[in-house]
């Protein structure tokens, strides 16, 4: 019998800016911290940032502390497409992905 219980891993947290800067040659990632959904969540001990191409094999992975809210990932495509993955860990493990599609442009980043 397999039983399936409450998960105590973070809630996904929420990407509130994705941006291209730099003349579309990096990409800045703002975000908010998870909701707690019970109280025996144990709290967010660090993020990972996941930036991957469309166009290629590139894919930069970023392990940040709790108290980080944002990242900028530089040397950058201009007019290119790129996919960011955001999840909070904690003791338990992992919480689900955000995502964005962000493509990069000399002006601003479209979503």
């Amino acid at each position: 019998m397999i039983f399936i219980g409450l998960s105590k891993v973070p809630l996904s947290p929420r990407i509130v800016t994705s941006e291209a800067l730099k003349c579309g040659h990096a990409i800045k990632v703002e975000w908010m911290p998870p909701l707690k959904a019970k109280s025996t969540i144990s709290s967010v001990s660090g993020y990972e940032l996941v930036l991957t191409s469309q166009s290629d094999s590139m894919q930069q992975t970023i392990n940040l502390s709790s108290e980080v809210r944002s990242h900028e990932f530089n040397g950058l495509k201009v007019n290119a497409a790129y996919k960011v993955n955001l999840r909070a860990k904690n003791s338990e493990g992992f919480g689900l992905s955000a995502e964005e599609q962000i493509t990069t442009t000399a002006g601003k980043a479209k979503k």
